[in-house]
């Protein structure tokens, strides 16, 4: 949905295209804007219904959900530990599952990062109060790059 995913699909011989917002809201705007009749998305159990609400009525959209995301409660545990001790300056959210299963241990000692809208979206819905660097690209390189603006002194403002 990016521009890492489309350098992996450009050195197998595709020219891909993407949003310039990272969300699945967007890329399914995207794809009514390119005329296609029929889409098949391959997403996670997890994935929003954003894609299936803007295209199901417009043309033929299909949805398998081929992988599940799963916490690991043991280490979930750990990180809940580490940020109520804030042993941890900073935390980077990088999908909307984790926002949601550590916002409420977030304190004001920790700098907080989100990949992008949807992860930003879920934490805000759970801590408003909370200030949080969302990151421009949403992916990892992009969220890497917010973590050295944060080494080279860069704030919330």
């Amino acid at each position: 949905m990016g521009p890492e995913t489309a350098e992996e699909l450009v050195k197998h011989g595709f020219n891909p295209v993407y949003p310039e917002k990272h969300t699945s809201r967007d890329l399914a705007l995207l794809l009514l804007n390119s005329g296609l009749s029929s889409v098949v998305a391959f997403r996670s159990r997890r994935a929003s219904q954003d894609m299936k609400e803007i295209l199901s009525p417009l043309i033929d959209y299909r949805e398998f959900y081929d992988y599940d995301l799963v916490l690991d409660q043991s280490k979930l545990s750990e990180v809940k530990e580490l940020l109520q001790r804030c042993e941890i300056d900073v935390v980077v959210l990088t999908s909307s599952l984790i926002a949601k299963s550590v916002a409420n241990f977030i304190k004001d000692c920790h700098k907080v990062v989100t990949i992008g809208p949807m992860t930003s979206t879920s934490l805000r819905t759970l801590r408003p109060e909370l200030k949080f660097i969302e990151s421009r690209v949403s992916s990892i390189k992009g969220t890497i790059d917010v973590l050295e603006s944060l080494r080279g002194g860069d704030n919330f403002g």
